[in-house]
């Protein structure tokens, strides 16, 4: 075989050859739905682009047959690979989808511009004299039946002609939705020059009805009579920013997408054009700068290509890595320009990475009609195209640039833009691939929660999931840090032991907190009455925590009690204080009015008319044993409060962590009368401990208040020469603050007095020995049964509670289920087992939609791997020609992506 023939050989393999097996180092992923991924390592990613690209493309030089328009040419190659994306739409894959490359065609004003767009795409563009772009043009192609273009305006800005700032004078950004407004759809392609031609007249005339502009209606008509008229006749704005939107759907069309901009230019015209230069260069900075963009830079040859504006804002935006140059009007150029462009030519200036192209498009010399609506305009100007590059005496057979023949003419530049389109979607096949792989593993999990029920091991699976909740509650209520987290989602303070732990401490504390405050200050009949008072709060510590508070007045309406003491020791006042945020952190759910119900609980006044009620007639000093038991139950009152808060919140926690144990096990079956009625059973069994509980603590809670009574002697004393220390201590400095007040015009000397004072100075202010004595007896024994208390409440729980629903859950769904009758054996307990887990609709239809996504996604990667062994296909094919590639490379001409010459291509008959 010669090797043109190997080299015509390059075409988009038949189905046979897609399965032909390459030698692409892989790695094979097994995914969870059971599909192979194969991943190309990033440097084999490349060389499959480049090889695929090689692949894809038809004989070089070659046109694809006259009856192909220029849509069809330039998308032939893509549309394998856009058509395999297009497929994935439809599963969700919309991300890559969107990412598309576009083309985007710019250049200096009368560059030709249009004419170019018009000769790649084989459509018929506005052009003549005085006619130019003044506006974006948004050309989108897809596939259909038959071909029919819908020209719409697609408004991104408002007018308003008081905004000045922004890049867009006069044009502000719409903040609601883009307006999209239907023009006019049309089956005839020589329709649409005239109808682009008045789109755009719309578009600059933002103020009037777009319908009045429509061609074909009389509106129309009588706006170009008046405008053919008047040769003065303006628009209402010279430029827009908004876009004429030209969506053509045709057989054979891909899903590509064109840009045609205003050209640039450096100097108005006129004053209406103030501006004009810098708002076409923001218009092209805009769309350059979309970096799925492959930018086509427009330049006459008739100028020097020094002065090209769009050149310079390409480099400006950084965007020659995505842009190719496209040369026209050769015939026009000047002999002056001659060095200039040999340099571009040979890669000395000016240069691209892409590099350049050429192209000759008919000009007013041209015997093709001026207006291109024949059906083979496009044909006939490829044929005149070659003719002037063959019969050149630059580009010809002889001429000084004929090694340069290759990059000349549009059939060239639609190849090299299939191709480059090729490149630019492979590039996103890798992360398309990522996007099927990760989906695919998200259906096989959403399918393994809504498994297929297997009625044959109904029964066994009851059993199984039954024992596997039995284990995991156990774990929970034990305290096994392993079982109570089997699934390893659990953080340590998200368990229940290390919630409920911490709900017992803040208990702890809470008692602690409430115990009562004793005012040691003196009373007003004897003495003066102090400024500010102090109160001490007689912990188990030894440590006492003072704390100053600026009244000691009593409740105006005390609660009638039995006794003066319980009289006197009412304080809602303290009940209804506000709780501190710090608080509300370190006591939770405790933090209520009631944690402040030992606030003013007694005054050394208040103890001594107790005294005084209980002591008998004519028998001074003798201390009644009541008046100790009063003030102790009383202090230990309250504590019903948090024990209800403590039972209460201990059962939610409970409640919600064993339903969520449930819910874990059983979570390919919650849509199941299994998972319904198992649910149900635990809350009740909750429900009857919560009971038991509730009775065994508040009979904890009343034997504490019924009377006082300990063994612990050893503690009680202890505790209560501690509280006797502190109350010594607070009482001496109530007495020396009492002094102090007494003290006539020494007030700056207090300090020094404080330190230096005397007993004999305090002889006026009574100790109250025997009133300490008292309320170190009552916040002694308060320590000790606060003590006792907590433990054996929080003991009571474990025991009563936790250890009992461990051993109930070992029996209790299966008993509750019926799993365990005398009935249940054989076929019988196969059917209850089998009517436990059998779903509802909602689930078979989900898992069916499932299902059929997951075919969807197998389906997908056949089309990716089809799209590998094409890869693979080329690089076996382009290892038998790489002489013909070597040739290739070693061709060094400053074009960019070299095309070769081949004898063949010099007698290409178009018209064939």
């Amino acid at each position: 075989m010669s090797k043109r023939k190997k080299r015509e050989s390059y075409g988009i393999p038949t189905p046979e050859d897609t399965m032909s097996i390459g030698t692409t180092p892989k790695i094979e992923e097994v995914s969870s739905v059971g599909l192979t991924f194969q991943k190309t390592r990033p440097k084999e990613a490349m060389r499959w682009i480049q090889v695929v690209t090689k692949t894809a493309l038809p004989p070089r030089g070659r046109p694809s047959g006259v009856d192909q328009g220029g849509l069809e040419i330039v998308g032939q190659n893509v549309k394998k690979l856009i058509d395999a994306i297009e497929e994935l739409r439809s599963i969700g894959l919309k991300k890559h989808v969107t990412c598309l490359p576009e083309l985007v065609l710019v250049g200096d004003q009368s560059s030709g511009k249009s004419c170019l767009m018009g000769a790649i795409a084989h459509i018929s563009l506005p052009r003549g004299s005085g006619t130019c772009t003044r506006c974006p043009t948004n050309i989108r192609t897809s596939e259909a039946e038959k071909w029919t273009c819908e020209v719409s305006l697609q408004e991104m800005y408002s007018y308003d002609p008081r905004s000045k700032a922004g890049p867009f004078p006069n044009w502000v950004e719409r903040q609601d939705a883009l307006s999209n407004k239907p023009f006019k759809t049309i089956g005839d392609k020589s329709e649409l020059e005239e109808v682009m031609k008045w789109a755009q007249i719309a578009i600059l005339n933002p103020d009037k009805d777009s319908n009045l502009y429509i061609p074909g209606t009389a509106t129309q008509a009588q706006e170009a009579i008046l405008r053919n008229g008047s040769g003065d006749y303006y628009d209402q704005t010279i430029f827009s920013p908004n876009v004429i939107s030209v969506a053509i759907a045709g057989p054979g069309l891909s899903n590509l997408s064109f840009y045609d901009l205003p050209g640039l230019f450096k100097v108005s015209r006129n004053k209406r054009e103030e501006g004009g230069p810098k708002f076409c260069e923001n218009l092209t900075i805009k769309y350059v700068r979309h970096e799925r963009a492959l930018i086509i830079c427009a330049m006459s040859m008739h100028n020097d290509p020094a002065v090209s504006v769009t050149k310079e804002v390409i480099n400006r935006c950084k965007a020659n890595d995505r842009c190719v140059g496209v040369l026209t009007m050769p015939d026009r150029m000047q002999g002056v320009y001659h060095q200039d462009y040999n340099d571009l030519f040979e890669k000395k200036a000016y240069v691209l990475p892409y590099g350049y192209f050429v192209t000759k498009q008919p000009g007013v010399d041209s015997p093709l009609p001026k207006n291109p609506l024949t059906s083979d305009y496009h044909r006939r100007a490829l044929l005149e195209e070659k003719h002037f590059f063959d019969q050149s005496r630059l580009y010809g057979s002889n001429g000084i640039w004929s090694h340069f023949r290759s990059r000349c003419g549009t059939s060239m530049i639609q190849e090299f833009l299939s191709k480059e389109f090729v490149q630019m979607i492979l590039r996103s096949i890798p992360d398309i691939q990522s996007d099927v792989q990760n989906q695919a593993r998200g259906i096989q999990a959403e399918l393994e929660n809504r498994p297929e029920v297997c009625h044959e091991q109904a029964q066994f699976i009851v059993r199984q999931l039954l024992a596997k909740f039995s284990d995991a509650a156990e774990g929970l209520l034990g305290g096994n840090a392993r079982r109570n987290n089997e699934g390893g989602t659990k953080r340590r303070e998200e368990s229940f032991q290390y919630q409920w732990k911490k709900l017992s401490s803040r208990f702890r504390d809470t008692l602690e907190h409430m115990q009562f405050e004793m005012n040691c200050s003196q009373a007003p009949s004897d003495g003066a009455r102090p400024r500010t008072e102090e109160q001490i709060n007689l912990s188990s510590n030894i440590t006492a925590s003072i704390r100053y508070h600026s009244s000691t007045t009593p409740n105006k309406n005390p609660i009638r009690l039995q006794t003066p003491i319980k009289q006197e020791l009412a304080s809602p006042g303290g009940m209804r204080r506000l709780m501190p945020t710090q608080l509300g952190l370190k006591y939770g759910p405790f933090c209520q009015d009631y944690l402040y119900s030992g606030r003013n609980f007694m005054t050394i006044a208040d103890l001594r008319k107790g005294i005084d009620f209980y002591t008998g007639f004519g028998e001074p000093d003798n201390v009644s044993f009541t008046i100790k038991e009063e003030y102790a139950l009383t202090a230990i009152q309250p504590w019903k409060l948090p024990l209800e808060t403590f039972h209460n919140t201990t059962f939610t926690i409970l409640g919600k962590e064993i339903i969520q144990v449930l819910s874990e096990v059983l979570k390919n079956y919650k849509d199941t009368l299994l998972f319904r009625r198992s649910k149900e059973y635990i809350s009740d069994l909750i429900n009857h401990y919560e009971m038991i509980q509730r009775e065994k603590l508040f009979d904890l809670y009343n034997i504490e208040h019924a009377a006082l009574f300990t063994m612990n002697l050893d503690g009680f004393r202890e505790y209560k020469q501690q509280a006797l220390a502190k109350l010594n201590t607070a009482r001496k400095e109530a007495r020396i603050e009492a002094w102090l007040n007494t003290v006539k015009g020494r007030h700056k000397d207090k300090e020094h007095l404080r330190k230096n004072v005397k007993e004999e100075d305090l002889a006026r202010f009574s100790m109250f020995h025997k009133e300490l004595e008292i309320a170190a007896y009552v916040i002694g024994y308060y320590n000790l049964a606060r003590i006792r208390f907590v433990d054996t409440v929080c003991c009571s729980v474990n025991v009563t509670t936790f250890e009992a629903m461990k051993k109930g859950f070992k029996t209790l769904l299966e008993r509750k289920l019926d799993l365990f009758s005398p009935n249940s054996e054989g076929s019988l307990g196969d059917e209850i087992a089998q009517m436990l887990i059998s779903e509802n609709p909602t689930l078979a239809n989900e898992r069916s939609e499932l299902l059929k996504t997951q075919k969807k996604l197998e389906n997908a990667m056949k089309v990716l791997e089809g799209i590998r062994a094409l890869t693979d296909n080329g690089r076996r094919d382009s290892e038998v020609t790489m002489d013909i590639d070597m040739m290739d490379q070693s061709e060094n001409n400053g074009w960019g992506n070299n095309v070769p010459v081949h004898p063949d291509d010099e007698t290409i008959d178009f018209a064939q």
